[in-house]
């Protein structure tokens, strides 16, 4: 039976945690799972109280890297998985679960990860993203850091735009998570490394983060020295770029407010949704982010594929900037009445969505699925690695989400003789909609082929109700709830920018392996293309 002093202890052993005390925290855990053994009877309360005790020896491993408490800590949760997450709720209870097994990922540096040991985060990433799909329920601070822990995933598969977009998201909501302001800079100083570009307030924003973490009632007291150590190392090279660029090392954020407030709606709506293509929109909402010029040329790239690779990325952000602006004119309808009674449908009393509007969206989910075929088609054009086809030969078709086939013939050692943080990104990603690694996304492929070759029913009830039978002859008819439809449309268009930023940083990654020492190179200077706005 759980008594009140149970209570009591376990709850003691969560303040020393807080306190920063792991290793009297640790020491009392096991010796309260000693008496947690005892008991013959194990009801709801038990497992709430085993629950927490597990949970924080994970913390415990995570805070101070402590092995035993980590395993120990996974264990119990990995023995205890359906009951834990009946009284858990399967959000927290996956949560944990993320937690705990993060504590067991092999290689710690991102650089150092193969296309075998990425597995390890794949798996993880997998179990962060179901417990993030039940968490519309639970409370705001809960959520948030579920966000951080997600980010932090993503972070360590190179998916560098969708983490800095949770952790900004978490920090907008003004609540004291100090792993959020210090996971972004880290992932700020990750995306100098990966995109071979950094820009003086870049190095502003990784201090902000930890100027916020700093002052964080959540932090252990010994943990203060380290982050006022990092401010000092960063304000050295703001104070060394600021005397080689000539710019100011001044407060600019009212700056940077007045530029966003200039911009026009359609734009300030990208920037707060992180919908750009620019890779100072990454972390900055000023004129700088106002345009998509998002390029793979840069100082140091060379090789004959670059001019080929502008050609697609042009081609990407052509058709990305098309399924936003369609995605936005959803969101924010204009004045369209005249179109809209252009067409007339009969009321069948069916309950499906027509026009438009709803076209708009379908629209923009097909355009990014096109997007993310042709990066495929890409990387096996650049890399030479189309997949096999079951009767001999090369595959046709080449799908995004399961043209890689690492697992057939040596095409794992292929992929790592070719490696890059942005290709793993992309090869992340793709795990996320192939329902063969466990993808929690993978339903989407499935969506796609509705609308590209079946009916797809985009509804507004939560049941779907058919007075004439409407669909009583077709086989195979798929129904989402246009609410459904919309919110998983903005996590689909927020992969595909993902991948196109990726898909950036692996070419320029390939362009700069190509450059040999002591040998001149002719610089190819590219323009940005001009539009005319008169008539032919």
């Amino acid at each position: 039976m759980i008594t009140k002093e149970l209570v009591d202890e376990s709850l003691n052993i969560h303040r020393l945690v807080d306190c920063g005390n792991f290793d009297l925290a640790y020491q009392q855990s096991v010796v309260f799972l000693e008496k947690l053994g005892k008991i013959t009877v194990k009801g709801e309360n038990y497992f709430i109280v085993l629950g927490n005790v597990a949970g924080g020896l994970v913390d415990i491993g995570q805070m101070s890297n402590d092995k035993n408490a980590a395993e120990l800590g996974f264990k119990l949760m990995d023995d205890n998985k359906e009951a834990l997450a009946h009284v858990q709720g399967e959000s927290h209870f996956y949560y944990n679960y993320g937690n705990a097994l993060s504590n067991k990922i092999s290689v710690n540096n991102p650089h150092d990860h193969t296309f075998q040991s990425i597995e390890e985060l794949v798996s993880l990433k997998n179990i962060y993203w179901r417990a993030f799909r039940f968490a519309s329920q639970e409370s705001e601070e809960f959520q948030a850091e579920l966000s951080v822990n997600l980010a932090n995933s993503l972070r360590s598969q190179f998916r560098l735009s969708e983490a800095l977009r949770y952790y900004d998201l978490t920090n907008r909501k003004g609540l004291d998570i100090p792993q959020s302001w210090v996971n972004r800079s880290a992932a700020l100083i990750e995306l100098n490394l990966v995109s071979s570009s950094y820009s003086i307030k870049q190095l502003k924003e990784i201090r902000k983060g930890y100027i916020n973490a700093s002052v964080s009632k959540k932090i252990p007291p010994q943990w203060e020295s380290f982050y006022l150590g990092r401010i000092a190392q960063t304000n050295d090279k703001i104070e060394e770029c600021v005397s080689a660029d000539g710019e100011t090392d001044e407060h600019d954020d009212m700056l940077t407010q007045q530029e966003f407030d200039t911009l026009s709606a359609y734009r300030q709506f990208c920037l707060i949704n992180y919908l750009t293509l620019s890779e100072h929109g990454l972390y900055c909402p000023c004129v700088g982010s106002s345009t998509d010029n998002l390029v793979i040329s840069s100082s140091g790239v060379t090789g004959d594929f670059i001019i080929p690779m502008e050609m697609a990325l042009n081609r990407f952000k052509s058709e990305f900037s098309l399924a936003r602006h369609l995605y936005f004119e959803y969101l924010y309808p204009q004045d369209t009445d005249e179109i809209k009674e252009e067409c007339h449908f009969l009321e069948l009393h069916n309950d499906e969505i027509l026009g438009i509007d709803i076209e708009k969206i379908r629209t923009a989910f097909r355009l990014c699925f096109g997007i993310l075929d042709k990066i495929a088609v890409c990387i096996c054009e650049l890399y030479k690695v189309y997949p096999p086809a079951k009767k001999g030969g090369l595959q046709k078709n080449i799908y995004f989400q399961s043209f890689w086939q690492l697992d057939v013939a040596n095409r794992r050692q292929r992929f790592e003789d070719i490696k890059s943080p942005g290709l793993l990104a992309l090869y992340s990603i793709a795990t996320d909609l192939n329902k063969d690694k466990g993808g929690e996304l993978a339903f989407y492929k499935e969506w796609r082929n509705g609308l590209e070759h079946k009916f797809l029913v985009v509804h507004k009830s939560d049941k779907v109700e058919d007075l004439y039978q409407s669909y009583k002859l077709i086989k195979d008819i798929l129904f989402i709830k246009e609410d459904e439809f919309i919110h998983h449309f903005g996590q689909l268009i927020q992969i595909t920018r993902s991948a196109i930023f990726s898909f950036t940083f692996m070419v320029r990654h390939e362009g700069k392996k190509q450059k040999k020492e002591n040998i001149p190179y002719i610089t190819n200077e590219l323009h940005m293309k001009k539009y005319s706005s008169e008539p032919k």
